[in-house]
């Protein structure tokens, strides 16, 4: 699932991820941000806002999808052909990859995995005939390094010390790269 061969508008895109998840860093948030683009073109973007609104499911592509989901709606329904790519900072959990296949999204490039809680290595056809028909393509591994380095900043913050197990899961997994 790891590529190399990522576009100079996905390097471009990516980085706008991660500039929102540096600002839900600097709020105090999980870092993680998302952009969503229609046919290469920008659509949107958003940041994790999970502490900062306590709402547990306030995940960045969460609060990307649902904001932009009526304008997202009319796109798709004005055109048959059409390409949705979810940019994300962190690989998607399975909430977060659900809102994405329901959305119809047809790409999503992934800058870490998580090893925490990352979603994307389902099987979609266990999941039943609509998931293996919606399944996105996923990549990952675009500017991997700064998403984890923003992760593991986090979880060495003195607020989040009990998170010491995933510390040590995105540490041992930085280090193998």
């Amino acid at each position: 699932m790891e590529n190399t061969h990522f576009s100079e508008q996905d390097k471009k895109f990516m980085a706008i991820a991660l500039h929102e998840a540096e600002q839900a860093l600097t709020s105090g948030d999980y870092p993680v941000g998302a952009v969503l683009t229609i046919n290469g073109v920008f659509f949107g973007k958003a940041r994790n806002s999970i502490f900062t609104e306590t709402q547990p499911a306030a995940h960045a592509e969460q609060n990307l999808l649902s904001s932009i989901s009526s304008q997202l709606r009319e796109k798709i329904r004005a055109s048959s052909k059409y390409d949705i790519c979810l940019y994300t900072t962190l690989e998607p959990c399975l909430m977060c990859l659900g809102v994405a296949i329901l959305y119809r999204v047809t790409r999503i490039v992934v800058a870490c995995p998580d090893p925490h809680g990352g979603a994307t290595n389902i099987n979609p056809s266990d999941l039943g005939c609509f998931y293996a028909e919606y399944w996105p393509n996923i990549e990952q591994g675009l500017m991997k390094e700064v998403s984890v380095d923003l992760i593991i900043k986090f979880l060495r913050t003195e607020k989040f010390l009990s998170w010491e197990i995933m510390l040590e899961e995105f540490s041992k997994m930085k280090k193998a790269w």
